[in-house]
């Protein structure tokens, strides 16, 4: 008798177990969505976790070559309440990147946003690529199994729209091993001018003193680039000093009516 209520606790122990294991609460999912390149969107993190949860930390895979991870929003309305989570960042391998976001001010009765991402898609030809929740962390604690779904994240190759009568498009390849270009019109005759900055502002160069960098696509062949230029579509080429290092710089573009800027990764 005892022997046969062993067998019937061992089999009502394990239904218990795999009907806990079912309806588990913890769960990190990204809807598929696409992101315009060049503009900083909004994107929701959905989920749930258990409801003893009071500090979560979970890490998202992701491509940091067509898309980059800003940074991370909670709200007293999310999941995690922590206005700015922690959040840091692996780039070693730039087509596997990872970003660990983490809060200890947990809510788990809200509704199912666990937190915002502000995510950028980045220049490049029409691009998908996957967003990958990989590991989570409840109380310090590794969860072995969640559910966790991954998301598409397409890129478009053009922008939307484009709002300004002059525009200065993103670069590309992004980041870059050698020239860089990009793409940027003009309405009207112009005086013009290229400078390149790193984060600090400080310039590295500008298209007046260090000319014999900085090309101009003109009748299908690169010339230098003048003092001004008429009207048009034109695609600029910049060459890297070989002494500059590897890190984040902008170009700025100044015309008669317009300074625009756009950021770059040189990645030797």
């Amino acid at each position: 008798m005892s022997h046969i209520n062993f067998k019937v606790f061992t089999i009502i122990f394990f239904i218990i177990f795999n009907i806990n294991y079912l309806f588990s609460v913890d769960k990190i999912e990204i809807p598929d969505t696409l992101i315009p390149r060049g503009s900083i969107y909004k994107l929701p993190v959905k989920g749930s976790f258990d409801s003893k949860a009071t500090n979560v930390k979970f890490i998202l895979l992701f491509n940091s070559r067509i898309i980059d991870i800003k940074s991370a929003l909670g709200s007293n309305n999310y999941v995690l309440k922590c206005s700015t989570p922690a959040i840091s960042f692996n780039f070693d391998n730039l087509d596997s990147s990872y970003a660990e976001i983490s809060c200890d001010s947990v809510q788990t009765n809200s509704n199912d946003t666990i937190c915002m991402l502000n995510v950028e898609g980045l220049v490049g030809p029409d691009s998908i690529t996957y967003l990958q929740p990989y590991k989570l962390y409840i109380n310090g604690t590794e969860v072995i199994n969640f559910d966790n779904k991954k998301s598409k994240i397409t890129v478009p190759g053009y922008p939307i729209e484009r709002k300004q009568s002059e525009f200065l498009g993103m670069s590309y390849p992004n980041p870059s091993y050698g020239l860089i270009y990009f793409p940027f019109e003009v309405l009207n005759k112009t005086n013009i001018k290229f400078s390149i900055y790193d984060l600090s502002g400080n310039v590295i160069a500008d298209s007046k003193t260090d000319n014999d960098f900085f090309k101009l696509l003109v009748s299908g062949s690169f010339q230098q680039v003048n003092s001004s230029i008429d009207k048009g579509k034109y695609l600029l080429s910049y060459e890297p000093f070989l002494w500059l290092s590897c890190g984040n710089y902008f170009l700025v573009m100044q015309t008669d009516k317009n300074i625009f800027n756009k950021s770059f990764v040189i990645d030797k």
